[in-house]
């Protein structure tokens, strides 16, 4: 059950979000067992009876719940990923051109967001941004771009053939160590990294 324990963190990386994590792997557990008794394996008698009674109606929410979230990560480590490759381009340009990391993220949403003849405000965009998204993710970033590198070989992104197929954990978690590395080095943040072994998955 690594993957899920693991996708759950990255969902919601947050010291007092311990019962959120527990309930998306919770479902994900039922929708796994689920899947395998109506295949045949492992038989019905054997499923535990609080997975067996999970609504499937709840398994679907929790599981659309978390990979909304988990996008929202692989969104940030986007931006965070252009970032450090904006400052290490820049390393031969005098510091009036270099742009802060805030600059940067303006510039972001500014393409991302702003419509032309719209109210956007991208100031008071970028602040919300940087409370609600930017800064809850710095904790699991560096793993959240190692992932975002996985999912960006392949043609979809699903949270169920993630679930199912968890051989990519591994080479996630040893990944992220050249990550963390590059955010110490580029990302101006003040924060305290998770860090995960495939032990406590």
């Amino acid at each position: 059950m690594g993957a899920i324990a693991f996708l759950a963190i990255i969902a919601y990386p947050g010291k007092g979000e311990y019962h959120k994590r527990d309930e998306l792997v919770e479902a994900s557990k039922s929708w796994i067992l689920k899947e395998a008794t109506q295949k045949g394996s492992p038989e019905r008698a054997e499923v535990y009876e609080k997975y067996r009674q999970y609504p499937n109606q709840q398994i679907d929410g929790k599981l659309r719940q978390l990979e909304a979230r988990v996008w929202k990560r692989l969104c940030v480590a986007e931006l965070a990923r252009d970032i450090i490759r904006q400052h290490q381009f820049a390393t031969h340009l005098p510091d009036s051109l270099k742009k802060s990391n805030r600059e940067l993220r303006l510039k972001y949403l500014d393409e991302t967001y702003a419509t032309s003849g719209s109210n956007f405000d991208v100031l008071q965009s970028e602040k919300t941004f940087r409370k609600r998204e930017w800064k809850p993710s710095l904790p699991i970033l560096h793993y959240a771009i190692s992932l975002l590198a996985m999912v960006l070989k392949g043609e979809s992104f699903s949270i169920r053939d993630l679930v199912l197929s968890p051989d990519w954990l591994p080479e996630i978690i040893k990944g992220a160590t050249g990550h963390a590395l590059l955010i110490d080095q580029y990302i101006d943040d003040d924060f305290q990294r998770i860090e995960i072994a495939l032990s406590n998955c």
